[in-house]
């Protein structure tokens, strides 16, 4: 893609993201100067009139930016507008506290009810004039797939149908060849991008290397080994430049403030959360006279085997069952409540106890069942690389993973995370995982920047059933 047509999608991205950013802004500029600004405890002089004004559009678009509320190139209307509903709650009920405490008493809601639902008016108003300026000033980008077997290259061109105002499939390409009658098929097609379906490190490295220099982006799925490189330290030894790769190392400082992130968190979401537990038990025993929860075993760091607690969704005496591998609309076991709660994810919240006792972590990788971490582990050797730090409650798997995916394409998420983690990291995914519980399943997501398209269709029910990936 060239830098003038990358730029002009950047800028008109901007614009429309930025007119609508400007008009909620002073929506809520005219409602909190009316409804709050008058009760303040102290009037901080004429700047208290506009500071909560600012604060709120710093939350606002950073909310956004982290639920894909102006991704208008890559997500559908449907996504969109759920992306915006939910960072409009998010930064309505943020600035509400904020209310509180300038106000020092509890204010009255409706005021903010009123913003978060005409921001929602707003973002419906919004975004189909929005998508119609970016499809006409911002073209189809022309790919190229280039690939090793058949397989790789029908996964692509499934994920890029999904794209289709995105990305337009240029034509194909094996890697078999040499590398100049690849780039003349590139030139040929007219290629803007190119996407390396998991070739081979030889002919990866060529071709990235063409391809940077005749500025054609490139789309590279990783394999473990070049996470483990992303992650690597860069050091200088004597006159020599390297890279320091070592097994993931935390510092005491991070391991302790994510611990005490993770009891305080854990201890608060267990005891806000406690009602809706008793409840949900509640409903449990009333549905059938079962037990309430069930046991399982689970594996994390080191593969240290412990044991969790979840709500029991489906039917008594079905617990020794092989459930792995089984969508939730497939699941035939399921009682009428067990449907409930594994569809807002309440089947989990027992999990907490978990990551208050040390077992895990609020974040992490994804939890495995022993036998299929050992199965899994001898088709992919490198998938021992995950157990470097504690399993996570949430994560970059539990939250872009659909039971579609791949246990390769897992394994790269978690590795992905373990690459890159943080406390910072750390609270995006917790603040993505509010979003995640009510997404309906199949629906896309995006986070920072990164796209996970793995919609259900017919062909792929019938592939959930035959996997345990």
């Amino acid at each position: 893609m060239s830098l003038i047509k990358w730029r002009k999608r950047e800028i008109t991205t901007a614009i429309c993201s930025a007119f609508l950013v400007t008009v909620n802004l002073l929506l809520f500029h005219f409602i909190w100067k009316k409804y709050y600004v008058p009760f303040y405890y102290d009037p901080f002089y004429s700047i208290g009139r506009y500071a909560a004004t600012v604060v709120c559009g710093g939350l606002y678009v950073y909310m956004g930016r982290l639920y894909g509320s102006f991704w208008l190139k890559i997500s559908r209307i449907s996504e969109i507008l759920y992306a915006n509903m939910v960072t409009n709650i998010m930064t309505g009920v943020s600035m509400y506290l904020v209310a509180w405490i300038l106000i020092r008493h509890l204010p009255s809601i409706i005021p903010m009810l009123l913003i978060i639902g005409i921001w929602t008016a707003a973002a419906c108003l919004w975004v189909k004039p929005a998508i119609l300026v970016m499809n006409h000033y911002c073209t189809v980008e022309r790919l190229a797939i280039i690939y090793d077997d058949k397989v790789n290259f029908q996964n692509a061109v499934a994920v890029l149908g999904r794209c289709a105002w995105r990305f337009k499939v240029a034509g194909e390409i094996r890697a078999d060849g040499d590398i100049s009658s690849i780039m003349k098929k590139l030139e040929l097609f007219h290629a803007e991008a190119v996407l390396l379906c998991d070739v081979s490190p030889a002919a990866k490295k060529q071709i990235l290397k063409q391809c940077v220099l005749y500025n054609i982006a490139t789309y590279v799925q990783p394999d473990a080994q070049e996470y483990l490189i992303n992650s690597a330290r860069s050091v200088q030894i004597a006159n020599l430049p390297f890279l320091f790769c070592q097994r993931a190392y935390d510092s005491f400082l991070y391991v302790f403030i994510k611990r005490g992130f993770d009891l305080v968190l854990g201890t608060a979401a267990l005891l806000f959360l406690s009602p809706l537990m008793l409840a949900a038990a509640a409903c449990v025993k009333l549905g059938d006279g079962g037990p309430v929860l069930r046991r399982e075993q689970r594996i994390t760091i080191n593969k240290k085997e412990f044991t969790i607690r979840k709500f029991r969704t489906t039917r008594p005496g079905a617990d020794g069952e092989d459930d792995s591998g089984i969508p939730p609309y497939a699941d035939r076991r399921l009682t009428a409540v067990g449907k409930v709660l594994r569809r807002f994810r309440i089947d989990e919240l027992p999990k907490l106890l978990n990551v208050i006792k040390g077992d895990i972590a609020l974040v992490g990788p994804r939890m495995e069942r022993p036998a299929e971490a050992a199965q899994h582990e001898r088709e992919i050797p490198e998938y021992a690389l995950k157990f470097q730090v504690k399993a996570g409650l949430t994560g970059y798997v539990q939250i872009f993973g659909r039971y579609s995916t791949s246990t390769r394409v897992r394994l790269q998420m978690d590795l992905m995370y373990i690459g890159q983690r943080s406390l910072t990291w750390d609270l995006k995914m917790i603040l993505a995982t509010i979003k995640v519980i009510f997404l309906p399943e199949g629906m896309d997501l995006v986070l920072d920047n990164r796209i996970y398209t793995e919609n259900v269709t017919e062909e792929e029910r019938g592939y959930y059933g035959q996997t345990k990936a």
